[in-house]
């Protein structure tokens, strides 16, 4: 499998934290705890990690100290990784589609949002059946 070279480069170096005590999506990351003082300490493991790497933060990025918030789309909370309730709303207001482009527009919404969805393959599954056959009768 081909990564692009951030993402080896973050895999590689942090691989240890990795699902540990940080979480890596390309050449973002979350450090995590459930305390002050073992916050403290995994941000030392990884500060160690980046200066043994001769890697550097862009301080424009970075946040330090926060219960929560947003990271790639995502809810960070205490809590775990939640949805965003912006993109929640943003499905909830929509009108039923009407058009196959409106259809598609509402699965890209729905994809974003996959994992937190029960049974999110057998409802995908009928929207994209419904996708196809809208398709042949164009």
């Amino acid at each position: 499998m081909m990564y692009p070279p951030d993402e080896w480069l973050m895999d590689k170096v942090f691989h240890q934290q990795i699902g540990r005590n940080m979480e890596v999506y390309v050449n973002d990351m979350v450090v995590k705890t459930t305390s002050t003082e073992g916050h403290a300490a995994n941000l030392a493991e990884v500060f160690s990690q980046i200066r043994k790497n001769n890697m550097r933060l862009n301080p424009k990025k970075c946040v330090f100290g926060i219960q929560g918030g947003k990271f790639l789309g995502f809810m960070i909370t205490s809590r775990g990784i939640e949805a965003n309730p912006e993109k929640c709303k943003a499905i909830t207001q929509m009108q039923s589609p009407q058009t196959m482009k409106e259809v598609q527009r509402l699965a890209g919404r729905l994809v974003s949002l996959s994992r937190f969805i029960p049974r999110w393959y057998q409802m995908i599954e009928k929207l994209a059946l419904a996708l196809f056959t809208a398709a042949q009768h164009l």
